[in-house]
């Protein structure tokens, strides 16, 4: 609606309420300046109010201040809510994963988790191969040998996938919750959660797709496989910037990412360690 009346379709738009608009104080004064210098008016029904107008600019300020406040508590108290319900074993984010259809009891209406027997009879298999001693690599190599669908993952079968599977403990039936959170709601950017407190984890939360034996043996795998801290603290001191730039959104560190070029030559990059190996979120 705004491109279109900058575009010259319209020279006023009609909104019930400053939070209609939005409720960032800071967007809403950049939308309202934006509009004012194509001499566009933003009219404000419930309160009467005009953005053309200098005498209404102040109040709308004012109101503009209101509605983020309010936003913020909202914010707050919906955290709350979520908290008690992720106490209570319900699930929030995303309701589709590999191995799992999330579903409703229609008579209780409380979530259930129904193997996709299809899909969980590969996630056995990767759990099974890597606890004989497969690689992630040479698991992805396998699976796209055999043909194997990767039913939700767009860009076939990696390394990077088969980790986030051995690592997910929704697998073993169990259920993790908080591992991210939004410390700026005006920004809406996600960081990893390093609190234990605010982490709620139900055992035991629904059918498990592997034992609890297989999985044991992956974890300790896995814990096994990751790097010593001489080894960690080998690699940190490898660039002059090492261990000393971190992400603003997860604070994860940020590493060095070579690319080769089309002339031959090595360009160097730094990404943030999270999303090299784990993806945005």
């Amino acid at each position: 609606m705004i491109r279109r009346a900058k575009n010259g379709e319209a020279n006023l738009i009609i909104t019930k309420e400053i939070s209609r608009l939005s409720r960032n104080i800071r967007d809403t004064l950049n939308v309202i300046e934006d509009l004012r210098n194509n001499k566009i008016a933003v009219f404000f029904y419930i309160h009467k109010l005009n953005s053309i107008d200098i005498n209404d600019y102040q109040q709308i300020c004012n109101l503009a201040a209101a509605a983020q406040a309010e936003s913020f508590a909202t914010s707050e108290r919906v955290k709350i809510g979520q908290a008690l319900q992720m106490k209570n074993g319900v699930t929030f984010g995303r309701k589709e994963m590999l191995g799992y259809r999330i579903e409703r009891d229609p008579i209780t209406n409380e979530q259930v988790y129904q193997i996709v027997e299809e899909e969980a009879e590969v996630i056995r298999k990767i759990f099974t191969w890597f606890a004989e001693g497969d690689g992630t690599h040479r698991i992805a190599r396998k699976l796209e040998a055999e043909g194997t669908p990767t039913f939700r993952y767009s860009n076939g079968w990696s390394n990077v996938v088969i980790l986030r599977l051995l690592r997910n403990e929704k697998m073993v039936g169990d259920l993790r919750q908080g591992k991210s959170f939004t410390p700026d709601m005006l920004t809406h950017q996600k960081k990893l959660n390093k609190n234990p407190n605010t982490i709620y984890e139900c055992v035991n939360h629904h059918q498990p797709i592997v034992d609890r034996e297989l999985w044991d043996k992956v974890q300790k795998r896995l814990k096994e496989n990751e790097p010593s801290e001489e080894q960690k603290l080998k690699h940190s001191n490898r660039y002059w910037v090492s261990g000393k730039v971190f992400c603003g959104v997860c604070g994860r560190r940020y590493v060095s990412k070579p690319k080769k070029l089309k002339n031959g030559t090595i360009y160097k990059s730094w990404v943030c360690f999270e999303t090299q190996n784990r993806g945005t979120y």
